[in-house]
């Protein structure tokens, strides 16, 4: 939760021959697989191959990548003043609610599809496939479509398809009904997840861009962190009654959030506004 943070300001206010960010993607990719494939010992394979996958998929992400450091500047301190920064604020709030619903779900969800509707664990995991599948496909078309119309919106649709499955998932009584709605799922992540990242960018000062990117994870990790918990306990307590109803009306939260944010793009304005906030208090 808090390495996000501190690879962002650590990043933003150093440079390395092969860039800013590029050290800590590549750092931490191969740590992260090698510490996989030392976590078994010799229950080999999949680590093996998990990670392999994950060492090859961010050099490819990397290597041909080369940063423009020149348009960055270092910031001159660390301070949690993005609370003064009311679209910064808002984003953060939105992707809490939307990681704290997300939480609830996943690490429980195998375990309803074969406890409620007696599906058998391959089935459910297949289900979680075609999400995976749904959500890739449909990547490139919300990237375009987030382009072409507006970031605010596509995030927005995504947080209500994303709920509206949700209360799908409720009345699913068949395994092709189960697809259809994780199908939806995926896709509704997907938005989201091509967005926030984006939007941030927009909306965040340059020259503290790793540091806030650091701070959204933060949040995102956090929230999932909160939902497991809980939801754990309330299935602990009342079994899955409530799985799919607590689960949708954190994401509507989420979707009231965004609409009813203001993504504002970062400029010098807005950071002189900023700092004459911050010097006055």
């Amino acid at each position: 939760m808090f390495v996000q943070y501190l690879a962002g300001v650590i990043s933003d206010r150093i440079t390395f021959k092969i860039g800013k960010r590029k050290p800590f993607i590549l750092g931490g990719a191969i740590l992260a697989a090698l510490t996989i494939m030392l976590l078994p010992l010799f229950h080999n394979y999949p680590f093996l191959a998990a990670g392999f996958l994950g060492i090859v998929s961010v050099l490819i992400g990397t290597i041909p990548i080369k940063e423009n450091t020149s348009k960055y500047t270092k910031p001159s301190k660390i301070s949690i003043d993005f609370i003064k920064y009311s679209s910064v604020l808002m984003l953060f709030a939105s992707v809490f609610f939307v990681f704290l619903s997300y939480g609830c779900i996943t690490p429980y969800f195998v375990k309803y599809c074969v406890q409620q509707l007696h599906f058998t664990n391959q089935t459910a995991s297949t289900g979680l496939f075609v999400l995976t599948i749904a959500g890739a496909l449909f990547t490139l078309p919300a990237g375009i479509i987030s382009d072409k119309v507006d970031r605010r919106f596509v995030l927005f649709l995504g947080a209500v398809i994303f709920a509206v499955a949700l209360v799908l998932a409720t009345f699913v009584n068949s395994v092709q009904s189960m697809y259809i709605v994780l199908a939806l799922v995926g896709i509704g992540f997907i938005c989201i997840q091509v967005t926030i990242y984006a939007i941030l960018a927009e909306i965040a000062p340059p020259e503290r861009l790793g540091e806030f990117m650091g701070i959204m994870n933060l949040f995102i990790s956090l929230s999932q962190w909160i939902a497991t918990l809980t939801m754990g306990w309330i299935l602990d307590s009342v079994s899955f009654k409530y799985f799919f109803p607590i689960s949708s009306s954190i994401m509507f939260i989420a979707a009231i959030v965004i609409l009813f944010s203001r993504f504002n793009k970062f400029n010098s304005q807005n950071k002189s506004e900023v700092e004459k906030y911050v010097s006055k208090y």
